[in-house]
C-alpha cells in the first residue's frame, strides 16, 4: 500500500508480469523439492507386492491325459533402511534447507527491488514533469520580460544589449525543454520496460 493507487497498479502489474521474479519463485518450488526430497530418505522405504500366477499343467496318469490349472498367490513385503551412522542424509537434509531459505531471499530480494525501482521510476517521472511545468513556465516569463524590454526599446527606455541579453535568456530557456522532454520520454520508456 502506497497511498497511491497508480503506484500500487504499476507495481502489481510489475510483478505479476516479471519473469525473472517468476523465475525466482521456480527455484524456491525447486528447492522445497529437494528439502522434501532429503527429508524423505531418512524415512524407511516400505514396499508390498501382491502377484498372482496361473498355469496349466498337462500329464498322463493311467492312460489318461489331464489339464488341470493351477493358481499361484504371493506376497512380498520389504522395509529398506540407511541408517546416518556419519550424518550425511542429516547435513544434506540441513543443506536443502539453506538452499532453499537461500532461494526465499532472493526471491523476496528481489521483489523488493522491482518494487523499489517501479516507485524510483513513478518519482523519477513525477520530478521530470514537475520540472518540465518549471522550464516552461520560466520560458512564459522570459518571453513577455522580452516583449516588456522590446516596448520599453521602442519607447528609447532600455538600449539594445537589454533586448539582446532578454533574447538570450528566452533562447537557453526554450533549449531546456527538449532535454528535459527527453528525460521524460526516457523515464516512461524505462517504466514501461520493468511493467513489460
Amino acid at each position: 500500500h502506497f497511498g497511491d493507487p497508480v503506484t500500487t497498479l504499476l507495481v502489481r502489474q510489475t510483478l505479476a508480469n516479471n519473469y525473472d521474479i517468476k523465475a525466482a519463485a521456480a527455484r524456491v518450488l525447486q528447492a522445497e523439492a529437494v528439502l522434501a526430497e532429503n527429508a524423505g530418505r531418512r524415512w524407511p522405504e516400505l514396499s508390498y507386492n501382491f502377484g498372482r500366477d496361473r498355469s496349466k499343467r498337462s500329464f498322463n496318469f493311467g492312460g489318461a491325459r489331464f489339464s488341470p490349472l493351477t493358481t499361484t498367490f504371493s506376497q512380498d513385503i520389504s522395509v529398506a533402511y540407511v541408517l546416518d551412522l556419519f550424518g550425511k542424509l542429516k547435513r544434506a537434509k540441513r543443506a536443502a534447507w539453506a538452499d532453499m531459505l537461500a532461494a526465499q531471499s532472493n526471491e523476496q530480494a528481489l521483489i523488493n527491488s522491482m518494487i523499489a525501482t517501479v516507485i524510483k521510476s513513478r518519482v523519477d517521472i513525477a520530478t521530470i514533469q514537475r520540472r518540465l511545468a518549471i522550464a516552461r513556465a520560466n520560458t512564459e516569463s522570459w518571453r513577455n520580460t522580452l516583449e516588456i524590454v522590446e516596448r520599453r526599446y521602442g519607447q528609447g527606455l532600455v538600449g539594445p544589449v537589454d533586448v539582446r541579453l532578454a533574447r538570450e535568456n528566452l533562447a537557453e530557456s526554450e533549449a531546456v525543454e527538449p532535454d528535459i522532454e527527453l528525460s521524460l520520454i526516457t523515464a516512461h520508456h524505462a517504466l514501461d520496460v520493468l511493467l513489460a
